[in-house]
Formats: structure tokens, C-alpha cells, sequence
């Protein structure tokens, strides 16, 4: 008996689930990258540590918007924005962009594991 492949929906299904189970890793990534901008000393390891928060936030950007789950994707697009601002200056984010980072962050995780 000749089993019937799995229609298009399915299959999309299929691909979410598997997203979904690999999303914490990704947030992962952001909370470390996170904390290397709050914890560096120097200058340059904060711009280095703020560079790798944005590529992060990027990538966690577009996955997330590609498998529908757009809280996801705007609130890691808050975060690359403001990381960003900081690098396009080269200045090193202030008290309050730090804040405001940890709080996207924490936002960020509310709504990865609410998978919006």
C-alpha cells in the first residue's frame, strides 16, 4: 500500500514545530550576546559584543517573521534597530540603551516562549 505524502500544510506544520523546538537556542544566542555588551570593559569588546547582538537579532529577525511569528520578529527588530544606533556612531550604548536592550530581551523571551 502506497502511503500518501504528506500535503503542503503538513508539511508547513511540520517545519513551524521543528523552528519552534530550535527557538529557545536562538534566543540563547541573544541573551549571551546580551550579556557580552553588558559585562565588556573596553570600548572596542563593547562594539564587538554589540555587533554580535545585532547579527543575532537579525537572523532571529527574519526566521521568525519567515515561520509567522511576528512578535518575535519586531521585538528582535527593536533590538537590532538599537544596536544599530549605537554602532553606526561607534559610540558605546549608554545606561539607558542598556536598559532598554535588557528589557527587549526579557520581552523578547515572553514571547518566544508564548510562540507569537
Amino acid at each position: 500500500m502506497t502511503e500518501t505524502p504528506p500535503s503542503f500544510d503538513e508539511q508547513l506544520a511540520a517545519l513551524k514545530a521543528a523552528y519552534a523546538q530550535k527557538l529557545p537556542a536562538r534566543v540563547e544566542k541573544i541573551e549571551t550576546a546580551l550579556q557580552g555588551v553588558l559585562t565588556a570593559k573596553t570600548q572596542d569588546d563593547i562594539i564587538a559584543a554589540c555587533e554580535m547582538l545585532m547579527k543575532q537579532a537579525h537572523k532571529l529577525k527574519g526566521s521568525s517573521a519567515l515561520y509567522d511569528l511576528p512578535k518575535v520578529s519586531e521585538t528582535s527588530g527593536a533590538i537590532e534597530r538599537l544596536c544599530l544606533s549605537c554602532l553606526k556612531d561607534e559610540i558605546v550604548p549608554t545606561e539607558v540603551e542598556r536598559a532598554e536592550l535588557s528589557k527587549l530581551f526579557q520581552h523578547l523571551v515572553r514571547v518566544a516562549s508564548s510562540k507569537n
